[in-house]
């Protein structure tokens, strides 16, 4: 009889929660208390998610068609989404590539309402991105209605409650 041989396998580690909030969120402190891990430094997240990312991406989509996890825009997203409405107000004074991967595609915005300008700047949604760029696969298409392809509203305006208060605009 012939010895059997037996094959080390990779283990499959599985992702603490810890990271799994950070990488739906981008907020490395969003976890529970007892499920953070120790703080690391930003060389250590990009590998995590290199080793997770498509597995994390997978199970993200199955539960929300249609988006994509803040990890995924960080490290695997392609470009920002288009504005549709309000596009005279995108930041083009620098190149702001790191803005729209820390906020899920959403290109750098002037942070100041411009005098008579009304309502919000809208941006194509996270369905319409994905499926222009054929990242859509058909199942998850098919999950989705209609509105998910709507735009966007965005308000990228930071205007404090006291500075209006000091402008006497707010009582």
């Amino acid at each position: 009889m012939p010895r059997r041989r037996w094959r080390l396998q990779p283990r499959r580690e599985e992702l603490p929660e810890a990271w799994r909030c950070f990488f739906s969120t981008g907020n490395k402190y969003g976890a529970p208390e007892e499920n953070r891990g120790p703080v690391l430094c930003w060389a250590q997240y990009e590998p995590m998610w290199r080793r997770h990312g498509e597995t994390f991406t997978a199970a993200w989509i199955a539960e929300h068609a249609g988006s994509r996890p803040w990890g995924w825009w960080r490290y695997t997203g392609l470009s920002a989404r288009k504005v549709i409405r309000g596009g005279e107000l995108v930041d083009t004074r620098a190149p702001f590539d790191w803005w729209w991967r820390q906020h899920f595609g959403v290109p750098a915005l002037a942070q100041i309402r411009p005098s008579g300008y009304i309502g919000f700047p809208a941006v194509e949604s996270q369905a319409t991105y994905l499926d222009r760029l054929g990242l859509l696969g058909a199942v998850e298409r098919a999950a989705l209605h209609d509105d998910a392809f709507e735009p966007e509203a965005v308000n990228p305006f930071v205007i404090a409650e006291d500075e209006l208060r000091q402008l006497g605009v707010i009582p």
